[in-house]
């Protein structure tokens, strides 16, 4: 019995020694020749990673501009969407970052008080305070997500009309959010409502897609790249048809709440010149 586990310790020590072995090149590189091949696949990592950020946000300001243009009459264009998806790329990407490094200090507020009751010991009193944090996180993380969604649909569509700078996009945003609560909060409750039946209705088709990439590869193996690849078509399908509603959709609520307010503007300032001209 010691014998066969004897030998089974000695098999799973030869994996490991084959697994390891393939690393062992690493101590005959010189360490300047290593640290330059970290230091280009950190970069190459990161210019991915930026590439990846200027084509969603060239992408996310052209199609703002020509859905704004489709909901005005105006007969939308690739051209001016890719002029304005350059032009409001870095004021955009501020817009973005801002809103992210307001979190930085309030994480770190959280963090502080378990922290100091973990250095001197009173690890029920941290073990309390990590529970509300995670609490006081969930709830304010839900309700900042909110706003700033909100606040983002109002202020780069205002920023992209009007030219605004990002601090200006910001204003506007949380003015026509503040200005008009009730109506905001309706058009993102109706927007998570049918993004929900979307999600439902793409997790119904992926059911699908598995069931019979199942019976595909129980038939051939090869047969399930026909599903796998249908399956592809479809979320491709799903995601376009979802980005052209939600950037319709918040468009058209953009620019009816925007005319409201001019209205009620004129409303209120046609009061006052009648309350003016009876006083005269």
């Amino acid at each position: 019995m010691s014998g066969g586990f004897g030998s089974s310790s000695g098999m799973v020590d030869d994996r490991k020694d084959t697994i390891f072995t393939g690393l062992d090149f690493v101590k005959y590189i010189d360490p300047d020749t290593l640290a330059l091949v970290i230091a280009l696949m950190v970069i190459v990592f990161l210019t991915i990673i930026f590439f990846a950020i200027y084509i969603q946000t060239w992408a996310y300001a052209a199609l703002i501009s020509q859905t704004l243009n489709i909901v005005k009459g105006k007969t939308p264009t690739f051209k001016e969407g890719k002029v304005i998806g350059e032009k409001f790329f870095w004021r955009i990407f501020l817009f973005r970052f801002v809103f992210g490094l307001v979190l930085i200090p309030v994480i770190l507020l959280l963090l502080i008080p378990p922290l100091l009751f973990f250095i001197v010991g009173q690890n029920g009193l941290a073990l309390a305070f990590v529970i509300i944090d995670v609490i006081i996180f969930v709830l304010g993380i839900m309700i900042y997500s909110i706003a700033v969604g909100i606040i983002s649909e109002f202020g780069i569509r205002k920023m992209i009309e009007g030219n605004l700078k990002v601090r200006e996009s910001i204003e506007v945003g949380w003015e026509l959010l503040r200005d008009n609560l009730g109506k905001s909060l309706l058009v993102w409750l109706v927007n998570i409502a049918l993004g929900f039946a979307l999600g439902f209705a793409f997790f119904i088709t992926m059911m699908v897609f598995l069931i019979v990439g199942v019976v595909f590869f129980l038939l051939n193996p090869w047969l399930v790249l026909i599903p796998i690849i249908l399956f592809l078509v479809t979320i491709s399908i799903f995601g376009g048809i979802w980005n052209v509603f939600a950037f319709s959709y918040w468009s058209l609520a953009y620019t009816q709440i925007v005319k409201g307010g001019r209205a009620d503007a004129a409303r209120s300032d046609g009061a006052a010149g009648s309350a003016n001209t009876t006083a005269s």
